[in-house]
């Protein structure tokens, strides 16, 4: 079991614990209810974040965010009183950036790498609360795995050079994506999105076929928007 898997297992039978406890002793009281339960998909990555991500600030924010709507949902605060305390969380997740992680400049620009992953070299860009242009041009582009939160990035793809079958992953949440591609790009999409969207705005949208490549995407989005132009 590593590292992240123990934390995250632990922190779990931990909460679980002291709610027990707390209900054993009628302290709080507690009604299961399936009101709410789509947050769940916004506060179990983010707190998945928190634990293995780089940047921290975000993370919280998203967790807050999530604890917010679930509590909206069930009615426990008003959803007029949503829009501040979600206000709220959004500076104390800028906060946190400032005082123990990266500075707010460098937190504002996309951490870009290159990884090898079964045998691919996959472009890695995450950004959290900014805004970036990220171009490939005249690079040869097989996938990309992109972080976004609370931020925006264009991908521009027009001018990359794509041999074969390749994919995007997205993770976002509270962001924009927009991914420029070639005009003769064929694309399947599989995104799963939460109260999200994916929109392909190209006027000319190319069939399969032996001598195109596939760029396929996936991923996770929430309270996002990815646009293909």
């Amino acid at each position: 079991m590593n590292k992240t898997l123990k934390t995250t297992c632990g922190l779990a039978l931990i909460a679980v614990g002291v709610i027990w406890a707390l209900l054993t002793l009628d302290i709080i009281e507690f009604s299961f209810s399936t009101q709410g339960w789509w947050a769940l998909f916004i506060i179990i990555p983010c707190f998945y974040n928190l634990l293995t991500g780089k940047d921290k600030g975000g993370a919280v924010v998203g967790v807050c965010i999530g604890v917010l709507l679930l509590l909206g949902a069930r009615g426990i605060i008003s959803w007029d009183k949503f829009w501040q305390l979600g206000l709220a969380a959004l500076a104390i997740g800028i906060g946190v950036n400032l005082l123990f992680f990266k500075s707010w400049e460098k937190s504002h620009q996309a951490e870009i790498e290159t990884i090898n992953k079964e045998g691919r070299q996959i472009k890695s860009i995450a950004l959290n609360f900014g805004k970036q242009d990220v171009s490939f041009t005249d690079e040869i582009f097989e996938g990309a795995e992109m972080r976004v939160h609370f931020g925006n990035v264009n991908l521009d793809l027009r001018n990359a050079v794509i041999e074969r079958d390749a994919f995007i992953d997205i993770d976002s949440a509270f962001s924009g994506i927009v991914i420029y591609l070639p005009e003769d790009a064929v694309v399947k999409n599989a995104i799963s999105c939460g109260f999200a969207s994916v929109n392909d705005k190209r006027r000319v949208k190319p069939e399969p076929s032996q001598d195109r490549p596939i760029i396929f995407l996936h991923g996770n989005i929430g309270f996002a928007g990815v646009e293909l132009r």
